[in-house]
């Protein structure tokens, strides 16, 4: 992320705070996969899937909900290959 992009979510946080828009944050991605939509904050409500790369399998919920509290109704998933070897996942919160 580049300091332009910190500063513009640091901007949208402040903003979100003052207005009493609840919101949830980026939750992170699954390495070697793939999600729906990508963006700094998701309405209460929006979904994201997540699929992974070919020959992998999508271990844990392929469906996050925000929900009112502003978290996430579950964690990222990951992505493992034949032998269940977990692939790592990358957050930034």
């Amino acid at each position: 992320m580049t300091q332009s992009h910190k500063i513009r979510k640091n901007e949208l946080k402040l903003c979100m705070l003052v207005l009493g828009v609840q919101a949830c944050s980026y939750p992170g991605t699954t390495i070697s996969g793939r999600m729906s939509a990508v963006k700094f904050y998701y309405k209460i409500g929006e979904t994201i899937t997540f699929t992974c790369d070919e020959g992998l399998e999508l271990r844990g919920a392929p469906m996050l909900r925000c929900l009112r509290n502003g978290k996430w109704s579950n964690a990222i998933p990951t992505c493992v290959n034949s032998t269940s070897t977990t692939v790592a996942a990358t957050t930034t919160r």
